[in-house]
């Protein structure tokens, strides 16, 4: 019995010590200090850090070309077996006439996907990129069993990125069905469609859903990374076509 109460102990502790070491692994992102202003990209970039990808376009549609970009920490050989971990941020900022100089909107250290989160592809992180309506587009790739990809759409409201858009597409390479989901968060629907491009006798189709009012909208400062996300549940919708 005694023997017994012990070991029952001394699995409570390790269970106790091995989430206490997680949660400090999970909390030991450090946070560089980013130059708020700077005249151009490279001056954002703090030391330690590198550039990973970046993109230009008019966000707040003033006529200025604005940066929209992501840093990575630098891996060395030390760390080389967290090297898929390493920490990603996101950074935003607006081109101020007549200076020209560019001054930061938002800081966002966890949104970007890490390398790990693509599988057996490798690092998801497709691209990040401004459309000619002032759009923020952030794109993911993967495979797992399947190949998925997905689209990310920002609107600046208001001072804040609201997210509008997101289109999410799976695709089966064995049995060739594709089921693409598109949700319009401006005007609260979502469509699935739905083909095949090996088996004709798989009837293709398209469903229209209304999304249901209790979600409320989203903007980038608010969110973490899309594969924690749950307020895009099919049970927030209705059909309706």
């Amino acid at each position: 019995m005694v023997t017994t109460v012990l070991l029952t102990m001394k699995l409570v502790i390790l269970f106790i010590c091995c989430l206490s070491f997680f949660n400090v692994f999970e909390q030991s992102v450090d946070v560089p200090d980013i130059p708020l202003i700077a005249t151009n990209v490279n001056g954002f970039i703090p030391e330690g850090w590198d550039m990973l990808m970046e993109g230009k376009g008019d966000l707040n549609e003033d006529g200025s070309k604005d940066l929209v970009f992501v840093i990575q920490k630098i891996g060395t050989e030390l760390d080389a077996v967290y090297y898929h971990e390493l920490p990603r941020i996101l950074v935003i900022a607006f081109q101020q006439p007549p200076s020209r100089n560019y001054e930061v909107q938002l800081i966002k250290e966890d949104f970007i996907l890490l390398a790990s989160d693509g599988g057996v592809y490798g690092d998801p992180f497709e691209d990040i990129w401004v459309d000619y309506n002032g759009i923020l587009n952030i794109d993911y790739f993967g495979i797992y069993n399947n190949k998925w990809s997905e689209n990310f759409q920002f609107k600046l409201d208001e001072n804040v990125f609201k997210l509008i858009k997101v289109v999410k597409t799976q695709y089966d390479h064995i049995d060739g069905h594709e089921e693409v989901w598109k949700y319009d968060l401006l005007e609260m629907v979502a469509t699935q469609t739905y083909s095949n491009s090996i088996d004709s006798l798989q009837n293709d189709y398209t469903k229209k859903f209304k999304i249901l009012p209790r979600i409320e909208s989203k903007y980038l400062n608010d969110l973490p990374q899309p594969n924690k996300w749950n307020f895009l549940e099919h049970e927030a919708y209705k059909r309706i076509e």
